[in-house]
C-alpha cells in the first residue's frame, strides 16, 4: 500500500512539473526575441584627445507622416563599433531593441545584428 501511495505521489509531482512549468515561462520553449529593423543617420560621440574612443553611437530615424523622428542608442559591442565607421551616413540596421522607461520618456537601445549603408530615395516633383 505504501509503495502505491509513493508511486501515485511521484506521478502527481511529474504531472505538475510537466504542465505548470511551461506556463510559467521557465521551460526551454521560450519565444525567440523579436528582431526589429531601423533606418536613419548615424552619429558617433568620442571622448577628447587624439586617441579618443567611441563613447556613444546613435541612429536618428527620419520623421514621416505616420511617426515622429526618434533617437535609438546603439550597444557598444563589436557590431555596434563597426557601425561607428559610418558616422554621418544613412544606414539600415536590424537587431534586438530594448526599451527602458524613464518617466514619460522611453529610451531605446539596439543590439546590432546586421547593418548596411543606404541612399534614401528622393521624391521627384510631379510634372506640371
Amino acid at each position: 500500500m505504501r509503495r502505491i501511495l509513493v508511486s501515485g505521489l511521484a506521478l502527481a509531482v511529474l504531472a505538475v512539473v510537466a504542465f505548470v512549468l511551461p506556463t510559467l515561462g521557465l521551460g526551454a520553449d521560450a519565444p525567440a526575441p523579436d528582431v526589429k529593423k531601423v533606418s536613419g543617420k548615424v552619429a558617433v560621440t568620442k571622448g577628447e584627445g587624439a586617441d579618443a574612443k567611441v563613447s556613444a553611437i546613435t541612429i536618428t530615424t527620419r520623421k514621416t507622416a505616420k511617426r515622429e523622428s526618434e533617437v535609438i542608442h546603439v550597444k557598444l559591442d563589436d557590431k555596434g563599433l563597426e557601425l561607428a565607421k559610418l558616422d554621418g551616413k544613412m544606414v539600415r540596421a536590424s537587431g534586438l531593441i530594448e526599451e527602458k522607461k524613464d518617466g514619460d520618456k522611453v529610451a531605446k537601445t539596439i543590439t546590432i545584428q546586421e547593418h548596411a549603408e543606404y541612399t534614401p530615395k528622393t521624391k521627384t516633383p510631379a510634372p506640371k
